[in-house]
């Protein structure tokens, strides 16, 4: 089990909460040393990319949006506060007010480009999906009637879950492309208007 351990600040010891407890059980199963293997280490590979991007997604739009929302009340709090201009700091407060208003602008496109929002929600979901699949196998519900006989079943609908994750997760990035390229004028569409205004200008 010292493979599957990961340091982190929290002081979880493995990427899955009770991996103990699941590594012991699946070590119980009455099957081959390969296919104990094979479990452990599929359940072990989906989650901890599932969760560490879950994790990055999280801490990313959480942070930003703190920030967001404690500038823009800092910032027109000491515009208000920050109107005579005779007094030595005005100079000061005002590239602070405005490298503030700089930073919010930068923290919203940045979070609106790379939807932290929608990523962390939707790894968030597909995370509790993951673990409550492993669990129902091990527990034999739902459409498990037995742990062992249901080896191929299991396999297939982790993967399942974990292709319905990456088919959603690009179709967000895709759409990030997508309205960029809308937004963004070409230069050939730019060329194009200056030329149509030249010639409307030509007598």
């Amino acid at each position: 089990m010292e493979i599957y351990k990961v340091t982190r600040c929290c002081g979880s010891k493995y990427i899955l909460h009770n991996f103990d407890t699941i590594y012991e059980k699946v070590q119980n199963m009455q099957i081959h040393e390969d296919e104990k293997r094979m479990i452990i280490c599929r359940i072990d590979r989906i989650f901890r990319k599932v969760s560490n991007l879950q994790l990055i997604y999280k801490y990313s739009y959480f942070y930003s949006k703190v920030f967001i929302v404690i500038a823009s009340v800092i910032s027109p709090a000491i515009t208000s506060l920050n109107t005579d201009k005779n007094k030595t700091y005005y100079l000061l407060l005002w590239w602070v007010i405005w490298n503030l208003q700089i930073c919010i602008s930068i923290s919203t496109s940045i979070s609106t480009f790379f939807k932290w929002d929608r990523n962390y929600f939707l790894y968030s979901e597909y995370k509790d999906k993951i673990e409550e699949e492993v669990w129902s196998f091990l527990q034999c519900i739902n459409e498990y009637e037995s742990v062992e006989a249901n080896i191929p079943l299991f396999f297939k609908r982790l993967e399942d879950i974990y292709s319905a994750l990456c088919l959603k997760d690009t179709e967000l990035k895709l759409n990030s492309v997508y309205n960029t390229r809308i937004l963004a004028p070409t230069p050939a569409n730019s060329e194009y208007s200056d030329t149509k205004t030249e010639e409307a200008h030509e007598p």
